[in-house]
């Protein structure tokens, strides 16, 4: 509760690194007064409370503490001791703890960072010390800190005195900030407390319900073990929402890992309530260990005719997830009044024409002058006032207005000149500013997808029609929740408690009614294979012969042969059977191994198919792709005509690189007789990818009958400083092409916690400092202390436990591993216990060894040289910048592709289709931009015998 009503207003994880209580590993869970009972509270109603979170099982759900709010404290004795009501509590607040203590719960109290509480009763301001030692003394183990009445001071100053004070204790107890995010506590509060409230009071209705929960979604990054977002108090069977909207108000705050604090009286819940309050799924989900806040990863609009969608506020510029500029413009019409949405040309309306105070505002089909609708459309008739800055509904003269500094709501009410009811149009753009929080009139999708990562690789999921009319299905895409899209995946209904079934790509829901939620826990499938196809279809597991046949009846020339649900034969059984079945129909079937390279096929395969996957199912994004192609190189001596190593399709033109990216992407598969499978929408490709895809002389080269795989041949460092290398694995021996020992050998100071390079003496780093699973990890200069240093040189400082084997990062806590058995790829992510996660510090040569496929970590050069032989006796040659940052020239030695140092050879660009001229012992390229390549075809004079003879 607060006097004023004002605040102001999307990886992963903070620790409370001053509070050091220990507690908040997730997010707190229990009970509290106010919402319900307000001042109404007593000694007797707290004991029934404590009796009955036991008995209804509240308790064995999770519900730990029994927290009094406001209105239990009178006065201060002659030393200053905070003091009881002795009416309301004439055992005294340390008999009251016992009882709760007795009950195997932990006991709560509220006080205020003012002179006096919200409700006028005395309060902590410059009594901290004091009082913080008074509830250490009677054994308290919660703190709620609220924010009325304060002498100024910010929040900032006056908050962080609390938490020493209760520090100095030495008894753990929870540090509950209600501060209303005022300050916008998420971004300085996880240094001072457990929790901070992001929002103003709820209020127990569906309109105050999501304005608190999306300006909490707002802050999701800034949450996280030992400190959490808060949008208050659960109203969860108080009255004012339905049962089902009860049970999507108790699902936001559960994906959101929002505190679970329950605020109705517990004596009289319903089944409904407790069923919603103690279901173990959900409870789980907002208890993951994993710590990351759900949020809004995608949105839709209704499909219906005539639905309504709502209004709110948000950023004027139209950068945020998924934005539609023309969502949050509109065109006022002066003659009718009305004010038509450009996204749809709805009529900005009063719900239901509503002529109270804090009336509802939506988007619906434009009805003004009409007879037959409600109120004739005079709903929808405004004037604006350039004036005033005013918006009037001509219905009712009341002003559009958003009440709250820091809300997206938005409503009518008697017009008062206050900022919340004036408003800016921008005729530049047509957008609607107003002027209190400077937030632009939205039209705020029906249908939206939160998700958030959960500790075993899951990600919960949660399907939300915020309608207010129409029944729709909810589609989530495997792209917004970080899964590879082809992937076969888990589809699990949380609250009904049922598994769905396998799916790919994404997962469609049947119809959500409006104000309703699905939550979903989707789980990627591990290695599956065989009866089923990885969507879940009949596969051919002991229907080779009879597949084989209905395939060459149909006259098909080609078969992508997957590898999921299988009876757990090994592939080098299973994939010969579907070869000889092709074989036995006289066809020519093109027989294409989808294994994910989990067997190395390459090191058998060559005897079953016509090409075989070495990798496991790329992404469209660089990572990924280099990832692959990596792999892929490891096994170039295994193809040739007739055989193919395969690093899986192309990516090309999807979106996720730029056209430079795909260039290389392209150049590198060509070059290394990868099969070239387009995977684009070919009917939106752009001009660019058209003629990447197209380029006759890159084609060329992928086409050489020779067959001759390009590879890796030759490497070298940036010449610049400060520039960041990548990691990645190697095999443990130096006997690669051009190895240097030093790049695969490390060094740990355990004094400041750096893992040095012994090549050039860079941090083991993670990328700019980022919180997510999956960041990149990089061998940059160190920067570890250096105040000017993007998070103080953290994301460089690390901890070796030589115990468990694991590597984890002292910034985050996340452990790094590599991710897949073949992969190259280094990254960091959540510890799991997996042996990707484990690593073998060899002292006697000081390498890394990874436990899950033995193999070394190194810095990865930046400027790389691969080559092939050519039918014509040319070879090709791609320069290859893999770094991030700087433009570089690079040089390909003769030496390095076979030919005599001393000859003269032509070298060509392939790409510019030009010939570059003749060159003697090497060629060196201008400046090659980061994630670009330049290819070449070079050829040896045929002069160059006869030279070669008179010298």
């Amino acid at each position: 509760m607060i006097v004023v009503k004002i605040f102001l207003l999307l990886s992963l994880i903070h620790i409370s690194h001053q509070l050091n209580n220990g507690l908040g590993l997730t997010p707190q869970m229990g009970w509290n007064s106010w919402n319900h009972f307000g001042c109404n509270i007593n000694e007797k109603l707290i004991q029934q409370t404590a009796d009955l979170m036991v008995s209804t099982g509240l308790a064995a759900a999770g519900y730990q503490y029994v927290n009094m709010d406001d209105c239990w404290q009178v006065s201060r004795d002659a030393n200053g001791t905070i003091e009881a009501d002795p009416k309301a509590f004439p055992s005294g607040i340390p008999a009251l703890v016992d009882y709760v203590h007795s009950r195997k719960l932990k006991f709560g109290l509220y006080s205020d960072a003012g002179f006096k509480t919200c409700d006028g009763r005395p309060a902590s301001l410059h009594y901290e010390t004091k009082d913080a030692n008074t509830y250490a003394s009677w054994k308290v183990d919660y703190l709620k800190y609220d924010n009325c009445y304060d002498d100024g001071t910010a929040p900032e100053v006056r908050y962080p005195i609390m938490r020493d004070a209760l520090n100095t204790t030495g008894r753990p107890i929870f540090y509950s900030m209600c501060e209303w995010g005022v300050d916008q506590p998420a971004l300085w509060a996880p240094e001072v407390g457990n929790s901070w409230r992001t929002t103003d009071d709820i209020q127990d209705n569906w309109k105050s319900m999501l304005n608190n929960i999306d300006i909490n979604n707002e802050y999701a990054d800034k949450a996280g073990p030992g400190g959490w977002n808060d949008p208050d108090m659960l109203e969860v069977g108080n009255g004012g929402m339905t049962d089902a909207e009860y049970v999507t108000h108790f699902s936001l705050w559960a994906i959101s890992k929002a505190p679970l604090i329950i605020g109705c009286d517990i004596s009289k819940m319903s089944a409904a309530t407790l069923a919603t309050l103690t279901h173990p799924g959900v409870i789980a989900i907002n208890q993951d260990p994993l710590g990351a806040q759900g949020k809004k990863v995608a949105f839709s609009w209704s499909k219906a005719s005539n639905s309504s969608t709502g209004i709110g506020l948000t950023n004027c510029s139209t950068s945020s997830l998924n934005a539609q500029p023309k969502r949050v413009t509109w065109v006022y019409n002066s003659t009718d009044g009305s004010i038509r949405s450009n996204s749809g040309e709805k009529c900005l309306s009063i719900e239901n024409c509503d002529t109270s105070d804090g009336a509802n505002i939506v988007a619906i089909d434009c009805q003004i002058n009409d007879p037959q609708a409600k109120c004739q459309g005079k709903n929808q008739q405004w004037t604006v006032n350039t004036v005033d800055q005013t918006i009037i509904s001509q219905m009712n003269n009341k002003c559009l207005q958003t009440f709250r500094a820091a809300g997206p709501a938005v409503d009518v009410s008697t017009c008062n000149k206050g900022n919340g009811q004036k408003w800016t149009w921008h005729s530049v753009d047509n957008t609607i500013e107003n002027d209190l929080n400077h937030g632009c009139l939205t039209q705020v999708p029906e249908l939206e997808v939160w998700a958030g990562d959960l500790d075993d690789g899951s990600v919960a999921v949660l399907l939300f029609n915020r309608g207010n009319s129409v029944s729709e299905p909810i589609t989530v895409q495997w792209s917004d929740i970080g899964f590879p899209v082809r992937d076969s995946a888990l589809v699990r209904d949380v609250w009904a408690q049922k598994n769905l079934g396998p799916y790919r790509y994404n997962y469609t829901s049947s119809n959500i009614d409006p104000h309703s939620v699905m939550m979903l826990k989707i789980t990627l499938y591990a290695e599956n294979a065989g009866f089923k196809t990885c969507g879940g279809r009949p596969a051919s597991l002991h229907y080779e012969t009879k597949d084989a046949n209905t395939y060459a009846s149909w006259k098909v020339d080609y078969l992508k042969y997957d590898n999921c649900y299988n009876d757990g034969t090994a592939p080098e059984v299973r994939y010969p059977i579907m070869r000889d079945a092709l074989n036995t129909t006289g066809r020519p079937i093109f027989y294409s191994m989808c294994e994910w390279g989990v067997d190395q096929p390459a090191l058998w395969a060559p005897e079953v198919g016509n090409s075989w996957r070495t990798t496991n199912d790329i992404q469209d994004n660089w990572k990924s792709m280099l990832n692959n192609i990596d792999i892929n190189n490891e096994y170039a001596d295994k193809a040739g005509p007739g055989g193919w190593n395969d690093p899986d399709m192309l990516e090309i033109g999807n979106g996720g690189m730029t056209d430079a990216e795909y260039v290389t992407h392209f150049s590198l598969w060509a070059i290394s007789k990868a099969p070239l499978i387009i995977g684009c929408d070919i009917s939106k490709m752009s001009s660019a990818t058209l003629a990447t895809l197209t380029h006759p002389g890159v084609i060329a080269i992928n086409q050489d009958p020779l067959g001759a795989q390009g590879k890796k041949i030759a490497f070298s460092w940036s010449k610049t400083s400060n520039s960041s290398t990548g990691i990645g694995l190697t095999n443990c021996s130096t006997s690669s092409s051009n190895a240097q020992p030093k790049r695969i050998t490390w060094v740990y100071n355990s004094t400041d916690g750096s893992i040095r390079s012994n090549s050039d003496g860079k941090c083991l780093s993670i990328e700019n400092c980022d919180t997510s699973s999956g960041a990149n990890i990089v061998a940059i200069d160190c920067q570890i202390n250096d105040p000017q240093a993007k998070c103080q040189g953290k994301n460089q400082q690390w901890t070796v436990n030589t115990v468990d084997q694991t590597i984890i990062s002292q910034m985050n806590s996340k452990c790094l591993q590599t991710f897949r058995a073949a992969g190259s790829a280094v990254d960091v992510s959540t510890c799991n216990k997996d042996n990707g996660q484990k690593w073998t510090w060899n002292s006697v040569d000081n390498t890394i060894e990874n436990d899950l496929n033995h193999k070394c970590l190194t810095q990865v050069p930046e400027l790389e040289v691969w080559a092939g032989d050519l039918d014509d006796g040319s070879v090709a040659v791609l320069l290859f910048n893999r770094g991030n940052s700087v433009s570089e020239p690079i040089t390909v030695q003769w030496s390095d592709i076979g030919f005599p140092v001393r000859d003269s050879a032509l070298v060509r660009d392939v790409w510019a289709q030009k010939n570059l001229g003749p060159y003697r012992y090497n060629y060196t390229s201008s400046n090659i931009d980061p994630h670009s390549v330049m290819m070449l075809k070079i050829t040896l004079y045929a002069e160059n015998e006869n030279n070669s003879q008179a010298n």
